[in-house]
């Protein structure tokens, strides 16, 4: 099997394979970001309107909106930390990583909130993802 990064699975000495595993922390948290906004779109179609006079189902879907921006931020921290940061043996290198790997793991979580909010807005009226942020009345 050929790992989806040539040096995810061996020791990380060297600055070239350190860079690397730096760009990659990138690209992986933006699969993950775009991941979790599918989650949602997803998470926002199953759960049901509420019967009654007063559907209060968006707060559901808005509670499952910030729950998993919570996911993006500690999924990216958790997979580059297993992916990479315990793959890395020099300590300089491991410090210069924590940066990079806070930085990632903060736009993916931006772009999390940003994207999916920007798709919760353009939503047609009366669907279930624009129920998450309801215009004020």
């Amino acid at each position: 099997m050929i790992p989806l990064f040539s040096f995810t699975f061996r020791a990380i000495a060297k600055l070239p394979d350190l860079k690397a595993a730096m760009t990659a922390t990138y690209m992986v948290d933006l699969i993950i970001a775009a991941f979790f906004i599918v989650v949602l779109l997803i998470v926002a179609g199953i759960i049901p309107y509420e019967r009654g006079s007063v559907d209060r189902s968006g707060r559901k879907r808005r509670t499952a909106y910030f729950v998993l921006g919570g996911f993006v931020l500690f999924g990216s921290i958790a997979t580059s930390y297993f992916l990479y940061l315990s793959k890395i043996i020099v300590p300089a290198y491991a410090t210069k990583y924590v940066t990079t790997m806070a930085v990632a793991a903060f736009i993916a979580t931006f772009l999390y909130f940003a994207l999916s909010f920007l798709f919760i807005k353009i939503a047609r009226k009366g669907s279930k993802l624009s129920t998450i942020f309801p215009p004020k009345r």
